[in-house]
C-alpha cells in the first residue's frame, strides 16, 4: 500500500474544491466568509501534499518515522526534503502564509467581511485582509507546487 499517493490525490482534490470554491461558488453566493473556506482547503491541500513527499521518503527509508502534526512534517519538509529537491522557497513561505493566516483567525479576537473582502486582525491587531485576488495568486502557486511534488514521486 503506497501512502503517499493517496495523500497526493487528496492534495489534488482539496486544490479543486478550492478552486471551485472560489471561482464558482463565491461568483454566485458572493459571501467574503467563503474567502476563509477557500483557504482552508487550500491549507489542506498544502498539508497533504507534504504528507504525501515526507511519506514518499518515509517509504525509501530517507528520512526516519514522524509524529503527523502540521509543525513537525514543516520542519522536517523544510529541513531534509525541501533541501534533497531543491524546490522553490516561495512555496516554504506559501505555507507559512497560509498557516500563520489561518492561526491569527482562529486565535484573533475580530474577524469581518468587508467590501469583499475577509478581514482578519490578530491579537496585536495587524490586520490581513483576504481578496478573491490574493486567494487566486495562492491557488496557482499551490498548483505549481503539487505539481512539482507530483513529479518528484511519480
Amino acid at each position: 500500500m503506497v501512502d503517499y499517493l493517496d495523500k497526493l490525490d487528496n492534495a489534488k482534490k482539496s486544490l479543486q474544491i478550492a478552486d471551485h470554491m472560489l471561482n464558482i461558488t463565491h461568483n454566485v453566493v458572493n459571501d467574503p466568509k467563503l474567502l476563509l473556506l477557500v483557504l482552508k482547503k487550500l491549507f489542506s491541500a498544502l498539508n497533504n501534499t507534504i504528507s504525501a513527499i515526507l511519506y514518499y521518503e518515509l517509504y525509501y527509508k530517507k528520512i526516519p518515522p514522524f509524529q503527523e502534526s502540521f509543525s513537525e512534517m514543516f520542519n522536517i519538509f523544510k529541513m531534509r526534503a525541501f533541501r534533497r529537491y531543491n524546490l522553490n522557497t516561495s512555496y516554504i513561505e506559501l505555507i507559512q502564509d497560509v498557516h500563520s493566516t489561518l492561526k491569527e483567525q482562529k486565535e484573533g479576537p475580530v474577524s469581518f467581511a468587508r467590501k469583499g473582502s475577509y478581514v482578519i486582525c490578530s491579537s496585536d491587531y495587524k490586520i490581513k485582509v483576504l481578496s478573491k485576488d490574493s486567494l487566486k495568486l495562492y491557488i496557482e502557486k499551490t498548483k505549481v507546487f503539487i505539481r512539482d511534488a507530483e513529479s518528484m514521486i511519480t
